[in-house]
């Protein structure tokens, strides 16, 4: 019976055994800053904005670009649905 379980007991190791290395190895070798400076006291909140953002204007060459691929992909869609490969049976 054990022959059977066997290869499930060692994934089972095996899917242990390497998250709880990875995570002895993140304590172990983390590098911690010897000075405490302001900047990094201040905590880091991802998605804050310092301040408003600058108004950026889009080139008409974007446009452009973004039209021109609209109407490529428009072209290729017809294209294949007239060879038929939109057909399901």
């Amino acid at each position: 019976m054990l022959d059977n379980w066997l290869p499930f007991l060692i994934y089972g190791a095996f899917a242990l055994i390497i998250p709880a290395s990875m995570i002895y190895a993140s304590f172990a070798f983390a590098t911690r800053p010897h000075r405490r400076t302001r900047a990094r006291e201040i905590p880091f909140e991802s998605g804050v904005s310092t301040g408003p953002p600058p108004q950026q204007r889009f080139t008409i060459s974007f446009y452009l670009t973004a039209m021109l691929f609209i109407v490529i992909l428009l072209i290729a869609y017809v294209y294949v649905w007239r060879k038929g490969a939109l057909e399901w049976q």
